[in-house]
């Protein structure tokens, strides 16, 4: 990816700090970067870590703001860098003993996003748009719903009890539930298959 490439060569061996915003110039169009997370493989957790030193190595994963008309493409190889990286812990996650059941989660939902759009175009294959997750309380459910959202960077999942949507009214239950996937629409409709 050029854009990676530039980023390395114009910032490498610096130091970057969570919550920095960087200028830079690429390709005579001025734009603002933004340090949201740092993350060490080998390192047993990473949630304190606020600081490094960007170097070659660095993998550069890049999220456009929702406000943006920029659209990210071709980013396969720093997603799957995440996302299947061996030796994973899932213990540093809170999610230990889960750990066959998390694989499968990431194999069925995230497995076909990691290629290019237009080959999962020609192969004909559709995305995972949702998972069910389901049993008896105190399993891990919602844990490893809030955990792979922590692992994406994404927003921390909607959990909603079956009292809270249901109405005695016609058509208010319906209504409830149809309310709770507003967001995921509207960020279908942004992002298209870039969405997680």
């Amino acid at each position: 990816m050029a854009l990676a490439q530039h980023l390395h060569k114009k910032f490498s061996n610096q130091v970057m700090t969570t919550g920095q915003s960087v200028l830079f110039k690429f390709l005579g169009t001025e734009y603002i970067f933004s340090v949201n997370q740092a993350w060490v493989e080998e390192q047993e957790t990473s949630d304190a870590i606020e600081r490094g030193i960007a170097t070659n190595d660095t993998y550069i994963v890049f999220v456009a703001a929702s406000s943006s008309p920029i659209k990210i493409i071709n980013q396969r190889e720093a997603v799957s860098s995440i996302l299947w990286q061996t030796g994973l812990n899932l213990q540093k996650f809170g999610i230990g003993g889960l750990g066959e059941e998390f694989a499968q989660i990431f194999r069925r939902a995230f497995a076909s996003r990691l290629f290019p759009p237009h080959v999962i175009n020609k192969l004909g294959i559709k995305h995972v748009k949702g998972m069910l997750l389901y049993g008896p309380p105190g399993t891990g459910k919602t844990l490893m719903a809030r955990q792979i959202g922590k692992l994406l960077s994404g927003r921390e999942p909607k959990i909603v009890s079956g009292p809270e949507v249901l109405n005695k009214y016609s058509g208010q239950t319906e209504k409830n539930v149809r309310d709770l996937f507003v967001h995921a629409e509207q960020e279908q409709r942004a992002r298209g298959a870039r969405t997680f």
